[in-house]
């Protein structure tokens, strides 16, 4: 039997019955912006209502309930889900998590102020980005530099809307990868949120993204669950 709340305090208790559906629900779900939460016990899915009124939602577990009005989704790639041909499939990716407590003796790499620098640098590195300078969200850049002073690798922390602090725009430059570059950054970048107080960090990654998805499970993050996302055409 499903049970559905409009009411987010509810929504969050149901989550809580699951570690992943928690944990997910408290990055991707912010309260101002949630509309629906439906659960069964084995699964669990929530709708956020965006700025241009339509429905996102995600859905966790073997049988998320779909909800009548959506645009957008992200569901668990282990559900049991069959899509029309309305539905195009727009890709998997994976969800991390980490604690920050175990890198607070980190040295501090500089942080990254020119933002025609940093933009210069993820087009030609790293194009599919997920954050450029001028985000809102942004709570600071960081970078790894050469001898010379060239930029080898940048990354940003992020505050969402939800109030969950996510890593992104994580990129080395292409003639520097495979020498350990992205790592020294984030292990950097997580002693430093350390010191600011936040103890865990999030973040997504292309699921056909094998080097950085064994870069991040060196360091320490925890795979939280895996997402394949959708679009609907009408």
């Amino acid at each position: 039997t499903s049970l559905s709340t409009k009411d987010y305090s509810q929504a969050l208790l149901w989550s809580k019955e699951n570690s992943a559906f928690f944990e997910v629900f408290q990055t991707y779900c912010p309260q101002d912006n949630f509309h629906e939460a439906i659960s069964d016990g084995s699964s669990f899915s929530f709708s956020i209502t965006e700025s241009n009124s339509q429905i996102y939602f995600m859905g966790l577990g073997p049988h998320p309930h779909i909800p009548q009005a959506w645009t957008n989704c992200s569901v668990s790639r282990q559900s049991d889900i069959q899509w029309s041909d309305a539905v195009v499939h727009e890709g998997d990716w994976d969800f991390y998590s980490i604690e920050t407590g175990n890198f607070f003796q980190e040295n501090e790499i500089a942080s990254l102020e020119d933002e025609v620098e940093i933009r210069d640098f993820l087009k030609l590195h790293a194009p599919e980005s997920s954050v450029f300078p001028g985000d809102k969200e942004i709570l600071f850049w960081s970078g790894i530099r050469s001898d010379n002073q060239k930029l080898v690798a940048a990354g940003v922390a992020v505050r969402w809307r939800s109030g969950r602090v996510m890593l992104a725009s994580i990129s080395t430059h292409t003639d520097h990868r495979g020498k350990g570059i992205a790592q020294k950054l984030v292990t950097s970048m997580l002693g430093r949120l350390n010191s600011l107080g936040i103890e865990n960090v999030g973040l997504g990654v292309r699921a056909e993204n094998t080097w950085a998805r064994k870069a991040y499970e060196s360091i320490g993050f925890s795979l939280v669950t895996r997402f394949s996302s959708f679009s609907r055409t009408r």
